[in-house]
């Protein structure tokens, strides 16, 4: 029996949709980073066609964190990704990762995908929700 979906659940969810989604109007779907790099440094949100919703929401935010994460640890960020299945194409992608298919990929899949055992796995996935719950709790009391 799964454990009940929690509120930081709930909010990983809605990350990986909003990735799966273009990251909240960037389009192509690629990450935030990529886009950065392809736009010389300058995204504009919103524009005549209208907005996917607001540029600074909850999902925005997570992505910064990941993103942050990725520049120290980059086993945590895939892990996190391929968990949610938020962006986990760029993960494969980059790891060279076949016939991965995050519809049907179990944690044990997912962690031989990476490379790493079930625990380790387990491991840096709740070193990674410790830090987006920490960030985004840091945030909120600005």
């Amino acid at each position: 029996m799964a454990a009940p979906e929690t509120a930081l659940d709930k909010l990983l969810h809605a990350w990986a949709a909003w990735c799966f989604g273009g990251l909240g109007g960037l389009g192509s779907g690629s990450s935030m980073l990529a886009q950065l790099i392809d736009k010389k440094g300058e995204i504009f949100f919103g524009g005549s066609t209208g907005s996917s919703g607001p540029a600074d929401g909850i999902e925005l935010r997570i992505e910064g964190v990941v993103m942050e994460m990725a520049a120290k640890n980059i086993d945590q960020a895939d892990v996190l990704r391929l968990e949610y299945a938020a962006g986990c194409w760029e993960v494969c992608n980059r790891r060279k990762i076949k016939d991965y298919d995050p519809a049907t990929a179990s944690q044990l899949d997912r962690a031989r995908a990476l490379g790493l055992s079930w625990r380790t796995y387990k491991r840096r996935l709740a070193m990674a929700r410790e830090t987006i719950v920490e960030r985004l709790e840091a945030y909120a009391k600005r």
